[in-house]
């Protein structure tokens, strides 16, 4: 079945409208992502759709509004599928191949004129390859302009040679209605520079880095290949490198479009279901008499309301909510992503560090809470969650408080942002089980020893297998296990749960004690071993003594001075070390650490010219992450 199904294929059917109709609707479920046409006209202007799910447990519909694209008499309704995440059939080590859903792109479909359905998908529609020969969600997109059919989207175009479409199995999940924001081109960049490393390959520099493609006009002769290379660096030739996050197996392609002429006149492109991270798009001709005319950076991302802003008279903290902003919503595509090039989907642990920064500059309920859902539908009978999803294949073993406290601290933040205990109310059975899994795993000792703690610190052995970016993870993974608990006992008091809230704070208070026990250094004042990260954390989440609080602050804000106020902590250390120091009378060492500008820090990022948030400090890794991004959030507080 699958060798007969084509890659990117049209789907097509004709439609009976009077021209009176006061509505009409076409209900749409097409994955991976889809465009809808009604007589050539694409309806609306979404990207990317519908978003991301775990498919074998929902699959996403939209509601489009076509009455304005109708016309009196014959309508042709035209579909166009991509695989995107649902069917991306890679050479990479985070693929799908294997996965429960993983299928060929499929629809299902009804067009709908003043509450009559008068078309709906079946074996009577037309099927046809499109000029999107391949696309893959890592890889790229080739399309092929000598195989576009114009004439197709025309009501009386003859497609009695295109075969039938034929009834599949779905993937699983339930249909329902897709919540998420529409994925937009929100911003649109022309290059700052051009760089010429070849007769026939130049490269544009765009001068920030975001999610997207770039859209090209170009004239050539038909047959023609223009090769588009997208990347976050350049290497000493002035070619695109993108080593720092490909880790496809050797020699297989990666961030890369094609597109092949037409070769009639002035050709304008732009991919359709594929999204790279980039600063540096590399253009390579297959021919050098071949001319790009324009070339565009595509910033697309969730289309979020804007809520809130931040400016102040300090120009470093200007630029910081710049650069954060950026790489917050390049990590947001219909869910909240942890980069734009390499997985592309959802990581919790990168939710949780950012998510207040979310709420106080936008509106992102509706994306989180599609994360949300994909991992609480991934959840094990034991309560056991992935660190990220969707998936069926990796997650589970890594399962930890440092990354599962997303869920808890989304139901908070629904909460305290919008006043609404829905969340609370709905999630709270699945966070229960989670919960208890969690106390299950520390019976022995009441402490929690796996996970990811202080992820990317500076410090930290790089390489090996197991956690090779952070140390040892148990005190850090404890308290936030303990803010969980605490969370957990808050929602049952909301709840008028009193047996559970019982439970649940007695459980914190006992391993906070035995957390204090074990890590606190009477000499110092500190917290396992001087890791800035673990004292910043017990003051924040109360395991500090109310009589030791003082001091312990003071130690943690002299060590802070004695390293000239660089940022030596990860992704948990960078956001509770400064919101401790504020929270203590500290808040002016805690401003130090964002402006100042030595290695490692977000003024050293500044000063080297970084236009969106790095995975880690030195920038061997992603260079469009968002896990450092609470800096905006504690401006904001």
């Amino acid at each position: 079945m699958y060798e007969n199904m084509p890659h990117s294929p049209y789907f097509r059917s004709v439609f009976k409208a009077s021209g009176k109709e006061k509505n009409a609707v076409v209900f749409l479920c097409g994955l991976g992502v889809h465009e809808l046409r009604i007589n050539g006209q694409r309806v609306g202007d979404r990207w990317y759709a519908p978003a991301i799910s775990q498919y074998d447990r929902r699959a996403g519909y939209i509601e489009y509004d076509i009455l304005p694209y109708l016309r009196p008499g014959k309508n042709v309704l035209t579909v166009q599928l991509g695989s995107g995440f649902y069917n991306s059939c890679n050479h990479w080590i985070y693929t799908v191949n294997f996965s429960a859903w993983r299928g060929t792109p499929r629809l299902i479909c009804d067009v709908e004129l003043d509450g009559t359905v008068v078309e709906s998908s079946g074996v009577h529609w037309k099927i046809h390859p499109s000029p999107v020969t391949f696309d893959c969600h890592h890889e790229g997109e080739d399309y092929d302009a000598r195989l576009e059919i114009p004439e197709c989207f025309q009501p009386d175009y003859d497609d009695s040679d295109w075969a039938n479409a034929f009834r599949t199995v779905p993937p699983g999940g339930i249909i329902e209605r897709d919540e998420s924001d529409p994925c937009r081109v929100i911003r649109r960049f022309f290059p700052v520079r051009v760089l010429e490393p070849a007769a026939n390959c130049r490269v544009f520099d765009f001068g920030i880095n975001v999610s997207g493609v770039v859209e090209i006009s170009v004239r050539g002769k038909r047959g023609s290949v223009v090769t588009i290379r997208y990347g976050e660096m350049l290497d000493g030739e002035n070619r695109v490198d993108t080593r720092n996050v490909d880790a496809c197996q050797a020699g297989a392609r990666f961030e890369t479009d094609r597109y092949t002429l037409k070769g009639e006149g002035v050709e304008t492109w732009h991919p359709r279901f594929v999204w790279h991270g980039f600063q540096y798009a590399e253009v390579t001709c297959s021919e050098v008499e071949t001319r790009i005319d324009r070339i565009e950076s595509l910033f697309i991302s969730s289309d979020l309301e804007q809520r809130g802003s931040f400016h102040s008279s300090h120009p470093v903290l200007n630029r910081l909510q710049e650069i954060t902003l950026t790489s917050y919503r390049s990590n947001f595509m219909g869910i909240p992503t942890d980069c734009p090039t390499r997985e592309k989907f959802g990581w919790t642990g990168d939710a949780s560090t950012a998510q207040e920064t979310g709420w106080w500059n936008y509106a992102p309920r509706r994306g989180l809470e599609q994360l949300m859902n994909i991992i609480l539908d991934l959840q094990r009978p034991d309560g056991t969650v992935s660190t990220h999803g969707p998936t069926t294949l990796f997650g589970f073993e890594e399962c930890c408080p440092g990354y599962s406290d997303f869920l808890y601290n989304f139901c908070l933040c629904v909460y305290q942002f919008e006043g609404d205990i829905g969340a609370v109310r709905k999630y709270y059975p699945a966070l229960k089980k989670t919960a208890l899994f969690f106390e299950n795993m520390t019976r022995d000792d009441l402490l929690y020893h796996m996970g990811y703690g202080d992820w990317c610190h500076p410090l930290a052995p790089q390489g090996g297998d197991g956690y090779p970016q952070s140390f040892d993870p148990t005190m850090v993974e404890s308290v936030l296990l303990v803010s969980i608990l605490n969370n957990t006992a808050y929602f049952a008091s909301l709840l008028e749960l009193p047996s559970d809230q019982k439970h649940f704070s007695e459980l914190a208070a006992a391993m906070a004690a035995r957390i204090h026990k074990t890590f606190y250094d009477s000499a110092t004042g500190l917290y396992d071993h001087g890791m800035r990260a673990s004292t910043a954390m017990a003051l924040y989440f109360g395991i500090v003594p109310e009589n030791e609080r003082k001091r312990t602050a003071a130690a943690l804000a002299e060590q802070i001075r004695a390293d000239r106020h660089r940022v030596i902590s990860g992704i948990m250390g960078a956001k509770y070390v400064p919101r401790a120091l504020a929270e203590n009378g500290y808040a002016a060492d805690a401003f130090e650490m964002l402006v100042q500008s030595e290695y490692p820090g977000w003024g050293n990022l500044i000063a080297r010219g970084a236009t969106t948030l790095w995975e880690n400090w030195k920038g061997t890794f992603s260079r469009n992450h968002i896990m450092f991004g609470d800096v905006s959030a504690w401006m904001y507080r």
